[in-house]
């Protein structure tokens, strides 16, 4: 401070004190203007998980009504024409998917240990 600046590690006295002449509410004063503290960053959010469409999103929702019903009534008592109505797509759509039902419950438990 030899030559009247101020280097970046020293603290300045007087009118630029932190908390002078505000109430010690934590903010400095430079000439009359208050430098107020930046907040924290916050953390990045984690990318959205992708979106699934056209056939990916039938399966899905075959493998989720399968699911459902072969809990409720078992493998035996659950039909493809059930798992089709509960979907909202044809019997033919499902066998796109999969060869029978048992195919679709053996999906399933792959699913559900992933």
């Amino acid at each position: 401070m030899a030559d009247g600046r101020f280097h970046r590690d020293e603290v300045q006295h007087g009118a630029g004190d932190i908390g002078a002449g505000d109430g010690g509410a934590g903010r400095a004063r430079f000439d009359g203007v208050a430098v107020v503290p930046l907040p924290a960053p916050t953390p990045p959010s984690p990318p959205p998980a992708p979106l699934l469409t056209g056939g990916a999103l039938t399966r899905a929702r075959i493998l989720d009504a399968a699911a459902s019903l072969m809990t409720t009534a078992g493998l035996t008592r659950t039909t493809t024409k059930e798992i089709a109505r509960a979907v909202g797509c044809s019997e033919a759509a499902l066998y796109k998917h999969f060869r029978d039902k048992k195919e679709t419950k053996k999906e399933t438990k792959e699913e559900t240990k992933e």
